[in-house]
């Protein structure tokens, strides 16, 4: 695929779960820095995740913002895909 964000996924994916769907949400990152309590969360996340087997995880957006993102300048700028 060529990272557009309109062309299809190559294969399609195969519904495998148990009847339960585990996934974490993620909405308005936050800031970076001393005292924001975001590599507590991530960790907290990342120890929910793998204990519960978690299949995928959901952007929400609101985590890029002009004045913050100096390297990405669209969604298939190859920046964001590193």
């Amino acid at each position: 695929p060529s990272g557009f964000v309109s062309d299809p996924y190559p294969t399609p994916f195969d519904e495998q779960y148990d009847g339960v769907l585990k996934f974490l949400c993620i909405g308005d990152w936050g800031q970076w820095g001393p005292g924001t309590g975001q590599p507590q969360v991530a960790a907290a996340m990342k120890t929910w995740a793998e204990a519960n087997e978690t299949t995928f995880v959901i952007n929400l957006g609101d985590n890029f913002y002009q004045t913050t993102n100096t390297t990405a300048s669209n969604v298939n700028d190859p920046n964001d895909h590193e």
